[in-house]
């Protein structure tokens, strides 16, 4: 158990990083990657399932380097409608749901441990879900605009979640909301919930800091055929690390996350697990 948790936090610790770092860099836009659109209807859902490899780069251990595979199930479920104020009117929003579970496959899913379970659930306008890398003025999308929002990980209670914008970090979604992906030609997708036509978005960004060098490296395969509008995502997350008063040419490789999520089945008339207060 003692091992399971270190290694969950190590990969949760690594892709937070990373989403901090994206975060630090890009502009506090409108924003989403991970969700295109809301679909219609109420408890409609979809669950993506894939996994998480984590490999700890050790060039001076006997053993070699240190290999760790998890398994991750993402739900996203759209819930009920609400009208409130955002920005100075009231506008038509929308309850989500986004559930994720990263651990060791069992047969009733996956084992998680104590701190594996994450849920989230957001009121967010309607009008704030563009669909797109970047808004009308050429601003990268990297928030996910709410009203309100609550959040529970593991068996804790919910919490609220604090502002009118929530970023979904890769530690929560395994998504990296590129800034300036490159959009592909259309192409024909198979996932275990079925063959969609998508378009694969590509992207490379490197991070750095004196003492950090964090590349992601990404593609996604966005869809208007499914719900929510992804069905499937690659990503790799390496990280090299240095002494501050080391030359750039000093980074040495420490870590690499690669995760692979898709489509595994959709539905309808689900309902949220998080109990708001």
């Amino acid at each position: 158990m003692r091992v399971q948790l270190r290694t969950c936090v190590r990969v949760a610790l690594l892709l937070l990083v990373a989403g901090l770092l994206s975060a630090a860099t890009a502009t506090p836009a409108r924003a989403q990657g991970l969700i295109r659109s809301i679909p219609a209807e109420q408890g409609t859902w979809v669950r993506f399932e894939g996994t998480v490899r984590q490999t700890e780069i050790r060039p001076d251990a006997t053993l070699g380097n240190l290999v760790m595979n998890w398994t991750r199930h993402l739900t996203l479920v759209a819930l009920g409608e609400e009208t409130a104020e955002f920005e100075g009117k009231e506008v038509p929003c929308r309850w989500i749901e986004i559930r994720s579970s990263t651990g060791k496959p069992v047969d009733e899913g996956v084992e998680t441990g104590p701190a594996g379970l994450r849920i989230i659930q957001v009121l967010v306008p309607v009008e704030k879900i563009i669909g797109k890398a970047v808004d009308e003025a050429g601003i990268p999308v990297s928030y996910l605009p709410i009203v309100k929002g609550y959040q529970q990980v593991g068996m804790g209670e919910p919490q609220p979640i604090a502002g009118h914008a929530v970023y979904l970090s890769p530690s929560l979604t395994a998504v990296v909301p590129f800034r300036a992906p490159e959009a592909g030609s259309e192409e024909s997708v198979d996932t275990p919930a079925g063959q969609f036509t998508a378009t694969p978005e590509l992207a490379t960004e490197i991070l750095e800091s004196r003492e950090t060098r964090i590349t992601q490296r990404g593609t996604l395969w966005a869809s208007s055929e499914v719900p929510f509008g992804l069905v499937k995502w690659e990503m790799t997350t390496s990280m090299q690390s240095k002494l501050a008063s080391e030359p750039r040419d000093s980074f040495q490789d420490r870590t690499e996350v690669e995760v692979k999520m898709s489509l595994h089945a959709t539905g309808d008339g689900e309902e949220g697990q998080l109990v708001i207060p």
